[in-house]
């Protein structure tokens, strides 16, 4: 999954530290959803492909290369996750050991999980909201992801950073 993250003050583009985390749902036993943290992987290189690197950690800290359609005077940085592209196996543990389950079938739905702090605060939060998810892709479809495939996330925008 490839996108952008945007910071700006009330006034023109802020600096931030943004962690990234690719989120997945499962269903649990009993009823009810619950959002899991995904770590992200790194893809070598092979004869036709450059190898890849995830991105979990960036720093906006210059308007260079935006993307059309920026908030106007806002700073940004691109990611980059690599995450595998199947669901998630689930494990219940039981009187008697551990019941996985197999991945369920069907797309293979993500949610980017978005985490501004100030730089070199030791982790303070900035901007309002300091967190945000996105769970659609840039034509606003679900964030589904294929094998080999590289899946073009929603523009994550962050307002009110100091």
């Amino acid at each position: 999954m490839q996108g952008f993250v945007t910071a700006k003050t009330a006034t023109g583009g802020a600096t931030a530290d943004v962690s990234l985390a690719a989120l997945q749902s499962i269903t649990l036993s009993g009823g009810g959803t619950r959002q899991l943290n995904i770590p992200l992987q790194n893809a070598p290189a092979t004869a036709l492909t450059p190898a890849v690197t995830s991105t979990g950690l960036i720093s906006i800290s210059d308007s260079t290369n935006c993307p059309t359609g920026s908030p106007t005077g806002a700073n940004c940085a691109k990611y980059t996750l690599v995450v595998p592209a199947s669901n998630p196996s689930v494990g219940a543990f039981l009187a008697g050991g551990f019941n996985f389950s197999a991945p369920a079938g069907g797309d293979v739905l993500f949610t980017v999980d978005a985490q501004a702090t100030v730089p070199l605060s030791g982790g303070a939060p900035d901007c309002a909201p300091s967190e945000m998810m996105t769970s659609t892709d840039m034509n606003n479809q679900p964030l589904k992801v294929t094998a080999a495939t590289t899946t073009n996330v929603a523009r994550t925008d962050f307002a009110g950073c100091s």
